[in-house]
């Protein structure tokens, strides 16, 4: 009957040998991964004898693969420049729609569509994460300046009446 400690070595070796597998390397790369972050030639002599080496062993083959997807998912994203291009959330798409309901609940007609063209030069729809951040915080001060003259006048009648009990006192 097994050990704890050879099941955990067995354990170990075979998280080594899947990460590997995952990640494509090839036996004699596999070594050399293991020669350079351990210092050790044998897999089996590192799982049985050094187990905390064996351990960082699997962290960095585990950063490695996380690296390799996280790059694949990147270029996914990537416009024919080669920059990354993150696409715009659901939630900005809704933003957008509230903000453009609340202006042109104003009387004045805005559309996300005509400022995407002005400001970007291309449709609302290809517009990228940044650029339609960018599009809601000009629908917000747009928003905000609209609601200012509701405000001002209301302010000068204040004003205006507090001056006429003044000179009724």
């Amino acid at each position: 009957m097994a050990t704890q400690t050879q099941k955990a070595s067995t354990r170990r070796l075979r998280s080594i040998w899947g990460l590997a597998k995952e990640l494509g390397l090839s036996d004699d790369h596999l070594y050399l991964v293991c020669q350079s972050v351990t210092g050790m030639d044998s897999l089996s002599v590192l799982v049985k004898e050094h187990p905390a080496k064996a351990q960082d062993l699997i962290t960095h083959l585990s950063q490695m693969l996380y690296r390799q997807n996280r790059s694949e998912q990147t270029k996914r994203f990537q416009n024919e420049n080669g920059k990354v291009f993150r696409m715009p959330s659901n939630e900005q798409h809704e933003l957008v729609e509230v903000l453009e309901f609340q202006i042109n609940r104003t009387g004045r007609m805005v559309t996300a569509e005509s400022i995407a063209k002005r400001t970007y030069r291309k449709p609302y729809r290809q517009l990228s994460y940044t650029q339609m951040q960018g599009l809601i915080e000009a629908l917000k001060s747009i928003r905000d300046r609209l609601h200012l003259p509701d405000q001002e006048p209301n302010h000068e009648k204040n004003l205006t009446n507090k001056e006429e009990n003044n000179e009724n006192n």
